[in-house]
């Protein structure tokens, strides 16, 4: 009996090593539930982009598993070698063995190609080329931005001529990218972090209203995990195109994969609806700066 069970244990480590490596590198699409992602990132540290874990979520994963492997070695090796001899007399068992074996050998390519993606993505710098502060000349806009009525990850209807706050930054991304856009998400929500919900707000509109439904939206923002005054947005492809027309975005979709190529645009608005600055890739500190002297009228 304590053979069966040393067994049975084994076949659980593999079952559930298995699955603690296919959870890592799990691909996320737009509707992929927030629990996923979550999970993702609590227990891998998992990247944007790349969607690799950090230096933690690698010792998670073999560490792990190889301590869990060598405690049962310890406490049962006998009763797991003498488990495998008699696996191999019946020839029906032997056709299991075969089949588990060759599940395992899939999996291992599958994530052998899910990670050499992932150091492809992770070797590709997206981050902008410029440091240092904005520039004390940078030009100012000062035109009339076209208004804005879609709808937010919350199921309600923004409006950037309703907006309450001092400054609104206007941007342009979309769920699935794994090039820009993390870039520019992380630049955006770096830079609103730094003043109150009173005087910034963010909206966010999708380049891809085909699959950034309001459902994809909302597990966006929890992985993103923005604030109350952050609203990504989206409509139908006739009111989301009509707003990237109007911002004079260009944008092309891939009727194939249907990612989206674009540039980095993000507008600054202040409270009169007029865009201040335009700015492209750009670091956080940038976009701070532009904030800070809109706030301060230095403009």
């Amino acid at each position: 009996m304590m053979r069966h069970t040393a067994f049975i244990v084994l076949c659980f480590w593999i079952l559930m090593t298995s699955a603690w490596w296919t959870l890592a590198f799990w691909p996320l699409s737009a509707d992929s539930p927030g629990w996923i992602s979550a999970a993702k990132i609590a227990c891998f540290g998992s990247a944007p982009g790349s969607g690799l874990p950090d230096a933690g979520g690698w010792l998670m994963l073999t560490g792990a598993p190889l301590s869990m492997l060598l405690a049962l070695i310890i406490a049962w090796g006998d009763d797991i070698r003498n488990s495998f001899r008699s696996i191999f007399e019946p020839n029906s068992r032997k056709a299991l063995l075969a089949v588990v074996a060759f599940l395992l050998i899939a999996q291992s390519i599958w994530l052998t190609t899910k990670v050499q993606a992932g150091m492809r993505m992770a070797s590709l710098d997206y981050n902008s080329d410029f440091t240092g502060p904005l520039p004390e000349h940078y030009p100012v806009i000062n035109k009339a931005a076209p208004d804005i009525e879609l709808t937010n990850q919350h199921n309600e209807r923004i409006k950037l001529s309703e907006i309450k706050s001092k400054v609104t930054i206007v941007g342009f991304a979309f769920a699935n990218c794994k090039t820009i856009c993390p870039a520019i998400t992380g630049n955006l929500t770096k830079a609103i972090d730094h003043f109150d919900s009173e005087e910034v707000s963010l909206l966010l509109i999708t380049l891809d209203p085909y699959r950034d439904t309001v459902a994809a939206l909302k597990s966006w923002s929890d992985r993103l995990n923005l604030p109350r005054n952050a609203h990504l947005l989206t409509g139908s492809v006739q009111e989301v195109e009509r707003v990237l027309n109007a911002y004079q975005i260009p944008f092309k979709r891939d009727e194939k994969t249907g990612d989206v190529d674009h540039p980095a645009m993000t507008n600054i608005v202040d409270s009169k609806g007029q865009i201040i600055y335009a700015l492209g890739n750009v670091p956080s500190q940038w976009i701070t700066d532009a904030i800070v002297r809109i706030l301060e009228r230095k403009t």
